[in-house]
């Protein structure tokens, strides 16, 4: 295989499964490395910057190839060993634990920076120039922050996580679970202990809630699930749940108790909830203590899940208006509207999908918003919802992504609406891998 440069010469391909030496550039969007070889471009996985490395070639484009690291020559100075045991046997989970959280964070700053010059037209970024810890106690560490849990299960009883660009299992610990899901690493059998309960095929989900209680969910999927495109798989994360066939609960209640900001959340306990144990209170509070609300104004949370964001909302001032919640997965919202129900802010939580309310189901009472709050799925709002926002004219706009190139492409959008960006701030919402969560502050351009 070979392409065609824009200067009219052509670069081959190395051949699939072919082993070439290279020296690795900077981090791609996804975590691989960029390395150029004979003049073609070469995404790496396994790698960190700087790094002189021989890899074996596992795909190959038109205009660029894959490899994985089969041997170091040079190692970067802040790489280390493995953390995660699961990440070294092979699992997709943890994919940048060998290099140090500084180096992570730096890593991730420059990706956010390089998008939103390229796809989001910024050329002076407002910002530190650094991704944030959510919470002092990640400062030094990058384990033990995820407060839920998916494992899977296979046809001869083996648990874990899945390898990464696999369905193959790997049944070893992941670091980034909380204690309280299996105790210690060395107590991974509680897994194998509930795999037998819930039967092979299936997935486990392990939750900590905010008081400390731990669930334990068996679902078992419509065989179908995996057939779906990409673009629905990523957009129907809070949503999961609607493919479920059957849901048994092995451990707790099954009902995660959340409390942000002094409210509480009743959920199922395999439902969307913040992975980091830090990530709600902290978004929220950024949320609450950003939107610029005088008394009585409107404000709209889209994408809202079960309203957390809402509830921030109704704190930004003594006298809120309606504050509406807008979100297409059910559980959430049956969540949302019992949260709200007996006392507090004017709430309202709405089920639908976030497009379809923008385009035709506004109803009169949703008086046009002051601020609008919205975080949505990985695959980003896109140009239809932005646009439908804009013509309401909200006077600022809280945009957060999990998704950098999505993020950076829906700022993009933004400003060609006639929205600037103010402030950036990235959070290291998912450490030891190469995501995370940006929050953007927008003001309508008068």
């Amino acid at each position: 295989m070979s392409a065609r440069q824009q200067d009219g010469s052509v670069v081959s391909a190395p051949r699939d499964g072919s082993r070439i030496r290279v020296t690795c550039a900077g981090p791609a969007h996804g975590g691989e490395m960029v390395a150029r070889y004979d003049g073609r471009v070469i995404f790496v996985s396994g790698a960190l910057p700087g790094e002189d490395v021989t890899i074996e070639i596992t795909e190959n484009k038109k205009s660029f190839s894959r490899g994985h690291v089969i041997d170091i020559h040079a190692a970067h100075p802040k790489r280390g060993e493995h953390v995660c045991p699961a990440a070294a046997a092979g699992a997709g989970c943890c994919s940048w634990d060998s290099a140090a959280v500084s180096l992570q964070r730096e890593m991730k700053a420059q990706i956010v920076e390089d998008l939103l010059h390229r796809l989001g037209a910024v050329q002076d970024i407002p910002w530190r120039g650094k991704v944030s810890a959510l919470s002092d106690n990640d400062t030094l560490t990058a384990t033990q922050w995820r407060v839920r849990q998916r494992l899977s299960i296979t046809s001869g009883g083996d648990v874990g996580v899945r390898a990464a660009h696999s369905h193959e299992v790997i049944p070893q610990h992941c670091s980034q679970v909380v204690p309280l899901l299996f105790g210690s690493p060395d107590q991974w059998g509680i897994a194998d202990d509930v795999a037998a309960l819930a039967g092979t095929n299936s997935e486990l989900v392990l939750a900590a809630d905010s008081y400390g209680e731990r669930h334990i969910i068996a679902l078992t999927h419509n065989e179908d699930r995996h057939r779906a495109s990409r673009r629905a798989r990523v957009t129907s994360r809070r949503a999961r749940i609607q493919q479920v066939h059957h849901r048994q609960v092995l451990g707790g209640s099954g009902i995660a108790r959340e409390r942000v900001l002094g409210r509480e959340w009743y959920l199922p306990a395999e439902s969307f909830w913040q992975a980091h144990h830090d990530a709600a209170t902290t978004y929220a509070t950024l949320v609450r203590d950003c939107a610029d609300l005088d008394t009585g104004e409107v404000a709209w949370d889209l994408y809202g899940g079960c309203g957390v964001f809402a509830h921030a909302l109704s704190l930004a001032t003594p006298y809120p208006g309606p504050i509406v919640s807008v979100d297409v997965a059910g559980p959430a919202v049956a969540a949302g509207k019992a949260a709200f129900c007996s006392d507090g802010p004017d709430v309202s939580i709405v089920e639908s999908a976030v497009g379809r309310w923008l385009q035709g189901n506004i109803a009169p009472q949703y008086q046009a918003p002051a601020t609008v709050v919205l975080d949505p799925p990985r695959a980003g709002a896109g140009r239809d919802v932005i646009s439908a926002i804009a013509v309401h004219a909200p006077r600022t706009v809280l945009h957060f992504g999990c998704d950098a190139a999505a993020f950076a492409r829906d700022i993009k959008l933004w400003k060609d609406n006639g929205y600037t960006l103010a402030a950036l701030q990235i959070f290291d919402g998912f450490p030891n891998t190469p995501h995370m969560e940006c929050f953007a502050l927008l003001r309508r351009l008068l």
